[in-house]
């Protein structure tokens, strides 16, 4: 156990005499400078530099006397001040390091934050959701239940509000929570969906960030990988198999947006069903060269497999047909990164 501990303080930066010691030291009882050399193997004149170094350092203390006696009377805060202390040193280091490379040929070298968050504060979580709901510009994607929604509500509101092209797809876990569908009965950017199967409470804004809600944590996440597999999940997992109790209304004339491509399609399904015809704009990139840009036209049809797994649109503009996948796409000759799909009376 001792020689374990003696290599694990090599590691945080004691030197090898300065760990033999302070370990001889951690039972607390209080030993003189031979005491300690006969224990360690170190010589007694190297004993009283390295006491007297330990000592400087706060981890050991000393009472006066003949002979001087020496004892670590708290080993877990002195391993904490050797911890920190090398932590200080490797960070001090490190800002070196970074400025060093900084000017080599002038290139500029900035550390990425990370893509994963954890919020302990329930009210700081429910807070940052509000206001993050409160800024989409195009797509909110909720699965909440009864206690939750009543948290965001004012938030989904003040969105709705200020934003009548951004499509907001809820589906809420207690039926007693369809109440809320006639506050927003007539707003045709909306689609209500109700489960009796609990899962966690999962807010997606822009498909750029999304809240997993745990009762004693929440995760804001904005790494797009991981938003993708929660969109999945979201799409298989929740609205699928939920039940509509309010669909989105097509108005012609007026366009909603989306950011994920199988909510564009339900709603375009529903647009092609009253019989209108359906006019896209989207923005995304090329699959052939990468190049980003944007496009529009008629979707003369949708291609959708029987699981929902493969979605994509074809559009028409100009006699020239194009075909449009959602993220991630490689089939198709564009990946779309937001839609917004338009109904438009058909001109016979």
């Amino acid at each position: 156990m001792a020689e374990r501990v003696y290599r694990l303080l090599r590691q945080v930066g004691l030197k090898p005499y300065e760990a033999r010691v302070f370990v001889a030291l951690l039972d607390g009882v209080p030993r003189t400078a031979s005491e300690i050399s006969a224990m360690t193997g170190v010589p007694q004149p190297r004993v009283y530099s390295i006491l007297e170094s330990l000592n400087a350092m706060g981890l050991v203390d000393v009472k006066l006397g003949k002979p001087k006696q020496f004892r670590v009377s708290d080993p877990f805060s002195s391993i904490e001040r050797i911890v920190n202390a090398k932590i200080g040193e490797l960070t001090a280091f490190k800002s070196q390091i970074y400025e060093e490379l900084k000017r080599i040929e002038g290139r500029s070298f900035t550390v990425e934050p990370p893509d994963v968050w954890v919020i302990k504060s329930r009210e700081e979580a429910i807070s940052r959701v509000r206001r993050a709901v409160e800024g989409a510009r195009y797509e909110v994607l909720a699965g909440l239940d009864v206690g939750t929604i009543n948290a965001f509500y004012d938030g989904f509101s003040r969105l709705l509000d200020s934003n009548n092209s951004v499509s907001l797809a809820v589906a809420l876990y207690d039926t007693a929570s369809a109440g809320f569908v006639e506050h927003w009965r007539g707003l045709p950017n909306v689609e209500v969906r109700v489960r009796k199967v609990p899962v966690i409470p999962l807010v997606i804004v822009d498909s750029s960030r999304a809240f997993l809600l745990e009762k004693s944590y929440t995760l804001e996440i904005t790494e797009e990988s991981l938003l993708r597999m929660l969109s999945d999940l979201y799409y298989h997992s929740i609205w699928r198999v939920s039940s509509t109790v309010k669909g989105f209304q097509p108005t012609p004339g007026r366009g909603i947006y989306f950011t994920d491509i199988w909510l564009a399609a339900g709603f375009v399904k529903k647009c092609m069903e009253a019989s209108y015809s359906v006019t896209l704009w989207v923005e995304g990139f090329s699959r052939r060269d990468g190049s980003a840009g944007t496009l529009d036209g008629s979707i003369i049809e949708l291609i959708e497999n029987s699981n929902g797994v493969q979605i994509s649109f074809i559009v028409e503009k100009d006699s020239a047909r194009v075909s449009v996948g959602g993220r991630g796409a490689t089939l198709e000759d564009f990946e779309g990164r937001v839609f917004r799909v338009t109904p438009q009376q058909r001109v016979e």
